[in-house]
């Protein structure tokens, strides 16, 4: 299953860009760290490592994205905020001693601020608040800032 999983996540990063006009490609530092993609500032696809020992992977649709003005004039340069909709999948790296099982599904809800200190290179700091579906139900939270460079 895990390889079936990492296989299909290649697959896609590797087919959704040939889709995309503008590719970012970065990091996000946090919990979970790892790299994260962005195809047309409005899919994010996450590749990550948490520190609670599973490999976290997300993928999220942007369906709102503002600027805010006032920053904007202020600095002279892009700054916003955006709020999106996403799935995750942890894959868990470390035998747990209960029956659960080895994969973990969850929906997340990112909302974050990005600032373009030049042209290509996109900051941003994110919140994701979530909900674990399978193997168990219950709320968490996914976090961090990053760099990304957009193609």
């Amino acid at each position: 299953m895990r390889r079936n999983l990492l296989i299909l996540l290649v697959l896609l990063i590797f087919a959704l860009p040939a889709a995309a006009s503008d590719i970012g490609a970065g990091i996000i530092i946090g919990e979970p760290t790892g790299l994260s993609f962005s195809l047309n500032n409005q899919f994010v696809l996450g590749a990550a490592w948490s520190f609670r020992e599973y490999v976290h992977l997300h993928g999220d649709y942007i369906f709102l994205r503002n600027g805010i003005e006032k920053i904007e004039e202020e600095i002279a340069k892009p700054f916003g905020w955006y709020l999106g909709g996403g799935a995750k999948v942890r894959i868990f790296t470390r035998d747990k001693d209960t029956d659960d099982s080895a994969v973990g599904l969850g929906l997340r809800i990112p909302v974050g601020v990005t600032f373009y200190p030049a042209e290509k290179i996109e900051l941003f700091l994110e919140l994701a608040p979530g909900i674990a579906l399978f193997p168990d139900t219950e709320g968490d939270l996914d976090g961090g800032i990053g760099i990304r460079y957009h193609f």
